[in-house]
């Protein structure tokens, strides 16, 4: 197997993740993009809202963000959310 520098998946992701390809159902981008993130996030990656395949500290799971503000125990476990 040749492998590459993933230019070819990075131009793939960038452009099947364009907003403006889910002009008429923006539920199918977010979930979309959630589902990849999922994923990305694990090395480092993520899909921005604007559609781009970015790299770095900023990575995080849309989830994250929609926690509650205030902070919750979670069932015992001792980890704290919020």
């Amino acid at each position: 197997m040749k492998r590459g520098n993933g230019s070819t998946l990075v131009a793939f992701i960038n452009a099947t993740m364009n907003p403006t390809r889910y002009v008429q159902d923006h539920a199918r981008l977010d979930s979309l993009q959630g589902e990849l993130n999922a994923v990305l996030v694990l090395y480092g990656f993520r899909v921005t809202d604007q559609g781009q395949l970015v790299w770095g500290a900023t990575a995080s799971l849309r989830p994250c963000r929609e926690r509650p503000a205030t902070p919750t125990t979670d069932r015992g476990s001792g980890h704290e959310w919020g």
